[in-house]
Formats: C-alpha cells, sequence, structure tokens
C-alpha cells in the first residue's frame, strides 16, 4: 500500500493540473471540481470549486488510514452530488463525471451496501448525464467495482507503476468527452476511452470478471 500513496498523489495532482489546463482553453464549458478522501471517515477537500481554485494536494492533507469504507465513501458523495446538482442535470445543463481511485477493497462501511451502491450508480448512469468509473491500483481484479454497479468497461485495475500512463490516459479522455460536449452530442458512458495501456497476461490492468 506505501508504495501506492505517492503514486496516486500525483495522480491526482497531475489530473488537477489537467482540469486547470482544459479549463483555460474552453471558457465556454464550466468545470466544478470535487476531491473527497476516505478511509473510516470522508474528508472532503473541494467541493464544487472553480478550476482557478484548485491546488496541488500535499502529503499533509492526503493522510492515509488502515481501512476502507469505500460503499460509504461513493454513497455520500452521490448523496452530496444529487443535492448539489440534481435540478441542473436535470435540464441537460450539467453532467457528472465520478472517478474512484482505491487501491484497497471495501472493509469498514457502516451506512450503505453494495445493493444500496448499485442501485444509485444504475439509476443515475440511466439517465445519460451520470458516468462513474472505478479504478483499483494494485489490485488484482474488478468483481468488487462489478458488485458495485460499475460497468466492467469502467472498470480497471493496474500497477502502481503504470499510473503515470493512466494519469495521462484520463487527461485525453477528458479532452475528448469536453469536445463531445462542445459539438451538443450525448456524454458518453464510458468517460475513459480504448485503453492503450498495454498489460501483461494476469497482471493488474486487465478486465477481469
Amino acid at each position: 500500500m506505501g508504495g501506492a500513496v505517492p503514486a496516486t498523489l500525483s495522480t491526482i495532482n497531475e489530473q488537477l493540473g489537467a482540469i486547470q489546463r482544459i479549463s483555460a482553453e474552453r471558457p465556454n464549458q464550466k468545470i466544478l471540481t470535487g476531491i473527497t478522501f476516505f478511509d473510516t471517515k470522508l474528508e472532503q477537500l473541494y467541493y464544487q470549486a472553480a478550476a482557478q481554485e484548485l491546488k496541488p494536494v500535499t502529503e499533509n492533507e492526503y493522510v492515509v488510514g488502515d481501512l476502507t469504507a469505500l460503499l460509504d465513501a461513493i454513497g455520500q458523495t452521490i448523496i452530496a452530488l444529487e443535492s448539489a446538482c440534481a435540478s441542473q442535470v436535470e435540464r441537460g445543463e450539467a453532467s457528472v463525471v465520478v472517478i474512484v481511485i482505491t487501491y484497497g477493497y471495501e472493509n469498514a462501511s457502516k451506512l450503505f451496501r453494495f445493493e444500496q451502491i448499485k442501485e444509485m450508480i444504475s439509476r443515475l448512469e440511466a439517465t445519460g448525464l451520470w458516468s462513474f468509473t472505478y479504478l483499483g491500483a494494485d489490485l488484482s481484479d474488478i468483481s468488487e467495482a462489478q458488485r458495485m454497479g460499475f460497468r466492467q468497461s469502467a472498470s480497471k485495475v493496474y500497477r502502481k507503476e503504470d499510473m503515470p500512463r493512466y494519469s495521462k490516459f484520463m487527461e485525453e479522455s477528458l479532452h475528448s468527452y469536453m469536445s463531445e460536449k462542445d459539438l451538443c452530442m450525448s456524454v458518453r458512458l464510458d468517460f475513459l476511452e480504448d485503453d492503450e495501456v498495454e498489460n501483461s497476461d494476469d497482471e493488474p490492468g486487465e478486465h477481469k470478471a
């Protein structure tokens, strides 16, 4: 786990930089960003923050605990997002991209069950304006992601040393996603485009059921 922490922190900061660059390139589109850290409790570092408000996350802000209340983190984040932007999404004025990055399996949630998270994700993706992606660092497979309702095509596991390539891949996907919105196309459920990161057989990175 320890080796995944600096890689995860670097990936987060690279994505914040990408959001700022893309926001500057597309002033006609408003990008609001939130970051939620979690172990046995949630910490909201950013919530609906404009691109210019984002700053690199420090090691002091990213404190790792021993347990992973993943279901609670996802469930509470979805509820907060629905409360904040449901009316805009219903009017077709906004879309929501949720990306979960974890290097631990669920083992500590008290508020939500797998079935509840699966229902929430399924209901929101059915609107065509919500997208959910699961990225697991140094995990063995995506079976837990699928139990939560993440589609197989939107669930990936990978080695921590592959994080820099995945970070670039996510930035390219964000560019493509925003381009589609510029053209008034309906947003795709798969925020990540076809994965071009090569994976070895039976190693993290494969799409495993």
